[in-house]
């Protein structure tokens, strides 16, 4: 009958609506990146991937150097447009293969698929590259130098699982703050 049509019809769109509502939770309102909690699912497929495929991919994590001092210099409002800006650099800056995930904080994490360590370390070095190159405009004629310190990882014999990839990408990433910043350092 027309009135059951109608009535799974509602149902449907209900259920369309639930499903639209729970994969937007999935992205970062502020940069519309992925949010961390679908990096374990990426990193496993591609693990899964590469196991049966012999495919090479590869981890960046990106995390914005001195951070803290533009917040605390020019206000949270700066910060925002600032972490707006790198997700916008790579968004332009990589393959629409890739993953790309805000990890929190001034932190991203970029899944590269089908590269090598060499590649990605090429991939990381452009990115860097250009968010040195791009500082952030504010209205007043005053722009802000972004850099930001890389670390690249490549998934590998040595990985138990996702996170010991994750755990090898942040020390790398922590080597290249330690090491002067606005640099790649590859683990």
């Amino acid at each position: 009958t027309v009135r059951q049509c109608l009535e799974q019809i509602r149902h449907l769109q209900t259920m369309l609506f639930e499903r639209i509502g729970k994969l937007d939770s999935g992205s970062d309102t502020l940069t519309n990146l992925l949010n961390r909690r679908f990096l374990p699912t990426v990193l496993r497929r591609e693990i899964e991937l590469s196991a049966s495929n012999a495919t090479d991919f590869a981890v960046l994590l990106i995390d914005l150097d001195h951070f803290k001092a533009i917040n605390d210099h020019y206000g949270h409002e700066t910060g925002d447009r600032a972490l707006q800006q790198v997700a916008n650099t790579l968004t332009h800056n990589t393959r629409g293969s890739d993953y790309l995930f805000r990890y929190g904080g001034e932190e991203f994490v970029v899944v590269l698929v089908g590269v090598d360590a060499i590649q990605a370390s090429v991939i990381a070095e452009t990115i860097r590259r250009i968010i040195a190159a791009t500082p952030l405009q504010l209205g007043n004629d005053t722009t802000i130098s972004l850099t930001a310190s890389i670390g690249v990882a490549q998934w590998g014999r040595q990985d138990n699982d996702a996170v010991s990839l994750l755990r090898r990408a942040d020390q790398a990433m922590y080597t290249a703050k330690q090491a002067g910043r606005n640099r790649v350092h590859l683990a």
